[in-house]
């Protein structure tokens, strides 16, 4: 049996569901169950709340796979967990730093072009090794380095400072930012296939160590600018009275800052994590190359885009880049249920009722309603040319960002919550404390319904004041300017009238 206890100091970084999140104090408990502290990475949001509490076997209340999560930490040895079938070693932790190791449960993985690892090559003279060497411990500095820069600074500074010098921002949005994408992708191009390498190992590496040197350069800059620009620590993005600071609102400060000290840290120490695999595995003279490097590249490609976006793009763009990234989360939804609906249709009979069917079909509605709001803002994309802000505080603009992912946290939910409904008990539920009934799972679902609205309600009074506006501006474009208005009147009536019949009948299951 394994005693519940908290990992103190051990972090680790696991993939779920397209998004990286760092884990930290991790505690494993007797009954099976791992709960965490995870913060959100590849989005300026910062979420340090738990958002981990579940079995072995199972998804968090979010939707998570918890295999994925236990799985990438028993790989680094943080937890010792037993396996799938419950035997339980009983080993104990293993003692790491936080923040010494960069873990993924996909990080170590090796792929060739072929499939299947070719022979070796023979080994390297004294002098490759040497270099290949000195390349590898470059690399582990630059990773230290990133891994250093402060991502907050004790005190916060005034609102009346945060004006930064417009010279400082285009330093870093139109020169050391882009220089930082050429040098990254040159060094991926060149560890990518390993085909250099082979060909020519010394002009190669002499190769990757002139563009170390150049990063240790630009990053050494980049922060020094950015500590220039910020002097203190940005305070969260809720003021209501910063309408007046056009491009210095502080969201958009606020999310500059944060998508290079969090989200362009990662995907760097990433990056650079990878490069030193690749160097090793050529030192080995392992004929293997590494897939991963690409996935690094374009990552760290996209954290950069980020980050000038946020010092560049208008805000309205800023805010159909959020719609556009969260669409495909709004269709997986919907797939989701849907498969939900089929899977239910062919299992055992005894299994699931007709109202939980029926909930389930009027769940559908909702769903569909929910990716097509999004999707006709989406399309209505602004062609003209607007200014980089907008009459909407930063509270406005950030409540935007926040809601329509608390939208689709919402919908994944319902979806978890839909597999309890009607189900027997079986072993492994009765076992399980953290699941919840169906009765539970009905009132949840209620719930989670009603917040659905509330959320759309007040999504439609922003869109009906900041956004129509400057779609169809009235004095050039009366038509599409009423069409738009009636379209999401239209919207929000059949959306009333869906989540109205999926309440009724969640709240009359228990009757049936």
């Amino acid at each position: 049996m394994i005693d519940a206890r908290p990992l103190a100091h051990r972090s680790c970084t696991v993939q779920i569901d397209g998004k990286p999140l760092a884990w930290s104090n991790v505690t494993e408990s007797a009954n099976g169950s791992v709960r965490g502290t995870a913060v959100e990475i590849g989005s300026y949001r910062s979420l340090t709340e738990p958002i981990l509490s579940a079995p072995r076997r199972g998804s968090d209340r979010l939707g998570r796979n918890c295999n994925d999560v236990i799985m990438a930490l028993r790989d680094e040895n943080w937890i010792k967990t037993p396996n799938l079938n419950g035997e339980n070693p009983g080993r104990s932790c293993k003692s790491v730093p936080q923040n010494t190791l960069y873990s993924n449960s996909f990080a170590r993985m090796d792929d060739s072009s072929s499939g299947q690892a070719k022979p070796d090559e023979p080994e390297l003279g004294i002098e490759l090794r040497r270099q290949a060497d000195l390349i590898i411990q470059d690399f582990k500095r630059l990773r230290r380095n990133v891994n250093s820069w402060p991502t907050a600074v004790e005190t916060e500074v005034s609102l009346e400072k945060l004006r930064p010098e417009k010279e400082l921002l285009t330093r870093l949005d139109s020169s050391l930012l882009p220089q930082l994408r050429q040098q990254c992708a040159d060094l991926s191009r060149l560890l990518r296939k390993g085909s250099d390498l082979k060909k020519d190992p010394a002009s190669t590496l002499k190769l990757i160590s002139d563009i170390q040197a150049n990063l240790h350069l630009t990053l050494g800059q980049i922060i020094e600018t950015l500590n220039a620009i910020f002097p203190g620590r940005i305070p969260k993005p809720y003021q209501t009275k910063d309408q007046h600071s056009n491009e210095f609102k502080i969201y958009r400060l606020y999310c500059f800052e944060i998508s290079i000290r969090i989200d362009l840290t990662f995907h760097l120490e990433y990056l650079f994590q990878q490069s030193v695999y690749v160097i090793k595995d050529f030192k080995l003279s392992k004929n293997v190359h590494r897939c991963y490097m690409q996935c690094a590249s374009s990552n760290t490609d996209e954290a950069i885009d980020s980050a000038i976006g946020f010092s560049k793009k208008s805000e309205l763009s800023l805010i159909w880049d959020n719609w556009e990234n969260a669409l495909d989360h709004y269709d997986e939804k919907l797939e989701l249920l849907l498969s939900r609906k089929d899977s239910m249709r062919i299992e055992d009979d005894n299994l699931w009722s007709e109202a939980a069917i029926d909930l389930v079909n009027s769940l559908i509605p909702v769903f569909k309603l929910s990716r097509l709001f999004f999707k006709k803002l989406y399309r209505q994309r602004i062609k003209q040319q607007v200014k980089l802000f907008t009459e909407m505080c930063s509270d406005q603009l950030y409540w935007l960002d926040r809601s329509t992912d608390d939208i689709r946290k919402s919908l994944c939910c319902i979806l978890i919550w839909i597999g309890d409904v009607d189900r027997l008990e079986d072993v492994d539920r009765l076992e399980d404390v953290d699941r919840l009934g169906p009765l539970e799972t009905m009132l949840a679902i209620v719930e989670g319904v009603k917040q659905l609205v509330t959320y759309f309600k007040s999504y439609l009074c922003l869109i009906n004041r900041h956004i129509i506006p400057h779609l169809f501006p009235v004095d050039i474009d009366f038509t599409s300017y009423v069409y738009f208005q009636n379209w999401y009147i239209t919207w929000a009536t059949s959306f009333l009238l869906a989540t109205d019949n999926s309440i009724q009948i969640a709240q009359s299951f228990d009757e049936t």
